[in-house]
C-alpha cells in the first residue's frame, strides 16, 4: 500500500504560502541540498582551487560537470549529487557573489528556491531550536530543587507523550493539517538581474545579465525507496488483475496500487477537499481514519497545489455530479484509496478487494463504477504543480469532459514521459 503521508508540503505550496507577494506568478520552486560551482579557478564547493575543502570534496577530473551530477546520495565518501549547478566567466560573477555565503552542501536542512517573473528567491530551512542544558546548582539545596524540578518536567513529559498517541507520518500527525516548515530568507534576485529563463534536458535555467546563472538540475525527488515499493505493488497489482479480474481477450493498459490518501473535487466552483461520495456506494469495512488532514494551504489555493500536498492522492474536475471522474471519484474516497483504478481494452473500472466490502460475495474482486473504454477520451502524464521536480501524475480524460487525476511514482515509465 502507498502513501506520501509522511511527506512534506511540496516546494510549490511552500513558494506560494511563504513568499509569493498578493498577484505575484509562480514559474516554478525547488526544495534543494547541494549546489556546486562550474566556474574557472573555483572548486565545485566554491572556494579558490586548492583551499582544503575543495581538495577533500572530490578529485573532480574531465567532464566536471558529469561528476557533479553523478555524487551519491548514500554513505560519505562521495559528495551528494548537484540539485543546483552555478555557473559563471569567472569567481565574483553575479551568480557566485549572490550564493558565497551560502554552504554548499546541506545534507539536513533544505534549501527553497522559487523563481516569479519578479524575482529568484533563495530560502533556507530554519534549524530546529535546541534547548540549553540549565547550569549546574552549586549547593545541596539546589541541587535538590533542581532535581526535584527535573521530576517535574519529566513527569509532565511522559503524560504529554502518553496523552497523546496519536499517529505520526513523519512530520505531520493524525487530525492535524500539513503545515509549512520555516524558513529564512537568504538571497533575492530582483527581475532587473535576470537576462531570462528557460528548460534545459537536465531541469531548469536561469541567467544572469553578466552571462552566470544557475540551472535546477535535480531537485529533492522521490527515494530510491519509494520507487521500489511502487514497483513492487505494480508487479503484484499487474498480476492480479491480469490472473483474477481481466476477461478472456482484454489487455489491461492500466492498473494503479492501491494508494492511501484523500480525494479531491472541484466540481464546479465548489472545492470538496476530502471528497465525500455523493453517488451510491457499497458498505465497506474500514477501520478508524488516523491520517493528517489537508493543509490549509490547499484549501485556501482551490486545490492549485494538490499534488504538492502528501495528504491527496487523487483528485477531479466536472461541472456535474453524475459525471464519470466524480462516480470513479466517489468509489476511491469511499475506500481512502484501497481500491485499484484500472483500464482495459473494454472497459475503465474501480475494482474493490472483495475483503473491503461487509458482503464479500465470491471472488477475490468486485467490479464497481464499470464504464466501456471508449468513455476515456485521453490516458496521459500530467504535470500538476509548479514544484521541480513535478509530482508525477496519471490523467484520464473522459469523453464527457470530467477528468481524473492519479498520483504515481511510476507515471514516466508507465506513459513513456
Amino acid at each position: 500500500m502507498s502513501n506520501y503521508l509522511h511527506r512534506t508540503l511540496g516546494a510549490g505550496a511552500h513558494a506560494r504560502a511563504l513568499v509569493c507577494r498578493p498577484g505575484e506568478q509562480l514559474l516554478w520552486a525547488g526544495f534543494a541540498r547541494t549546489h556546486y560551482y562550474d566556474i574557472k579557478r573555483l572548486s565545485p564547493v566554491g572556494e579558490p582551487k586548492g583551499g582544503a575543502l575543495g581538495r577533500g570534496i572530490a578529485n573532480f577530473t574531465g567532464d566536471v560537470v558529469s561528476e557533479l551530477l553523478g555524487g551519491s546520495d548514500e554513505g560519505s565518501d562521495k559528495p551528494p549529487p548537484a540539485d543546483v549547478l552555478v555557473s559563471g566567466p569567472a569567481p565574483d560573477c553575479l551568480a557566485h557573489r549572490y550564493l558565497r555565503d551560502l554552504p554548499s552542501i546541506s545534507r539536513v536542512l533544505l534549501r527553497l528556491w522559487v523563481l516569479t517573473p519578479d524575482r529568484l528567491v533563495v530560502l533556507t530551512e530554519r534549524p530546529p531550536v535546541v534547548e540549553e542544558a540549565p547550569e549546574p546548582a552549586q549547593s545541596l539545596l539546589g541541587k535538590a530543587s533542581r532535581f526535584g524540578k527535573g521530576l517535574a518536567k519529566f513527569g509532565k513529559d511522559v503524560a504529554a507523550i502518553v496523552a497523546d498517541n496519536r499517529a505520526k507520518f513523519g512530520d505531520n500527525l493524525e487530525g492535524e493539517p500539513v503545515a509549512p516548515k520555516e524558513f529564512l530568507p537568504a538571497v533575492e534576485i530582483p527581475a532587473a538581474q535576470i537576462a531570462g529563463t528557460s528548460t534545459t534536458g537536465r531541469g531548469v535555467q536561469v541567467s544572469l545579465v553578466d552571462g552566470s546563472g544557475f540551472e535546477f538540475v535535480r531537485g529533492v525527488a522521490t527515494s530510491n525507496w519509494e520507487l521500489s515499493t511502487a514497483e513492487s505493488e505494480l508487479k503484484i497489482v499487474t498480476k492480479e488483475m491480469s490472473g483474477h479480474w481481466l476477461r478472456s481477450g482484454e489487455r489491461l493498459v492500466l492498473a494503479c496500487g492501491p494508494i492511501n490518501g484523500y480525494t479531491g473535487v472541484q466540481l464546479g466552483d465548489d472545492l470538496r477537499l476530502p471528497h465525500e461520495p455523493l453517488g451510491e456506494v457499497p458498505e465497506v469495512k474500514l477501520g478508524k481514519l488516523k491520517w493528517p488532514r489537508p493543509a490549509d494551504w490547499t484549501i485556501r489555493t482551490q486545490g492549485a497545489d494538490w499534488a504538492d500536498d502528501p495528504t491527496v492522492a487523487f483528485w477531479a474536475h466536472a461541472t456535474r455530479p453524475d459525471q464519470d471522474a466524480v462516480r470513479f471519484a466517489d468509489h476511491l474516497s469511499h475506500t481512502r484509496g484501497d481500491a485499484r483504478l484500472t483500464l482495459t481494452t473494454a472497459r475503465a473500472a474501480v475494482v474493490y478487494p472483495s475483503s473491503l466490502l461487509a458482503d464479500p460475495g465470491d471472488g477475490p474482486f468486485t467490479t464497481f463504477c464499470e464504464v466501456d473504454a471508449s468513455r476515456v477520451r485521453r490516458l496521459s502524464a500530467e504535470r500538476a504543480d509548479r514544484s521541480v521536480p513535478p509530482s508525477p501524475v496519471i490523467r484520464l480524460d473522459f469523453t464527457d469532459d470530467s477528468v481524473l487525476l492519479v498520483r504515481d511514482p511510476l507515471t514516466s515509465r508507465r506513459l513513456g514521459r
